[in-house]
Formats: C-alpha cells, sequence, structure tokens
C-alpha cells in the first residue's frame, strides 16, 4: 500500500515537472517565432542596402492575400532562377495598369528579401534615383505619395 502511495506520488510528479517543461518549450517557441519575425521586418530594409541587388522584375497579376489585401504578383531571374514576389501597395491596389509591366526589383540574395520599386517613396527608402521611365507612375498616386 505504501509502495502504491509513493508511485502515485512520483506519477504525479512527473506529470507537473512535464506541464512545466512544455509551458518553457511553448514560451520558448513563441519567443523565437517572435524574434525571427521582428528581424525580418526591421532589417529587411538594413541588409537590401547592404547586400541588393538591382534587377527586373516582371509585374503578373493581382492576387487577393490575407495579410496584405490586393498584392501584385511578379518574377524575376536571379542566376537563372525563377524567383516570385508580391508587392503591396495600399495607393495602387487593384490598378489594371500595373500589371505586365517591367520595374526594378531590389533583391538581397543573402537574406532572400526582396522589394519591388514602384513608388517614388519605396526609391526613396533605398536611396535609389526614382527613374524618367516611371513617371506614368505618378498619376495613380494621391499627391502626398509623390
Amino acid at each position: 500500500m505504501l509502495l502504491a502511495k509513493q508511485l502515485l506520488k512520483r506519477k504525479r510528479m512527473n506529470n507537473q515537472i512535464n506541464k512545466k517543461i512544455n509551458l518553457i518549450l511553448v514560451a520558448g517557441v513563441i519567443l523565437l517565432m517572435g524574434y525571427l519575425f521582428y528581424n525580418d521586418i526591421y532589417n529587411k530594409p538594413k541588409e537590401l542596402k547592404e547586400n541588393g541587388l538591382l534587377l527586373s522584375a516582371f509585374t503578373l497579376d493581382w492576387k487577393i492575400s490575407t495579410k496584405a489585401g490586393y498584392v501584385l504578383k511578379y518574377e524575376f531571374y536571379y542566376n537563372k532562377h525563377k524567383l516570385i514576389g508580391f508587392a503591396s501597395s495600399k495607393d495602387l491596389k487593384g490598378n489594371l495598369s500595373f500589371e505586365n509591366k517591367y520595374f526594378p526589383v531590389l533583391y538581397d540574395p543573402v537574406h532572400g528579401h526582396k522589394e519591388l520599386l514602384m513608388e517614388p517613396r519605396i526609391f526613396k527608402e533605398y536611396d535609389i534615383p526614382f527613374p524618367d521611365s516611371l513617371k506614368w507612375v505618378l498619376e495613380f498616386l494621391p499627391k502626398q505619395s509623390k
């Protein structure tokens, strides 16, 4: 009888320890995911400025994304590999004039970041002059975005 009580007590202790270990693991995974998300969002511009290559991308069509609403799907090539990206723009969303066009894309082959350059504010963010060939874009932007 005493042995059975000791075994039951030990089993309860093991369950409590397992619950604590699981809680620590879950908290660790959440912290790691948060760090990676934060790192990706806030280091992207810095890494693109440091490692970015200016390439040419071809826009395909607008898609609906659950996270960003309308996104413009585009493709470009790097080292003979076709890469796909999605660009969002609150001012240009869904505008068919932006489909089947060429735009510059800034690509960081080290980290895999990419940024389609369509609007003057994006060019400015990366210290790249806005090209004359894209002046037609300005007519689709509100005055404060130009």
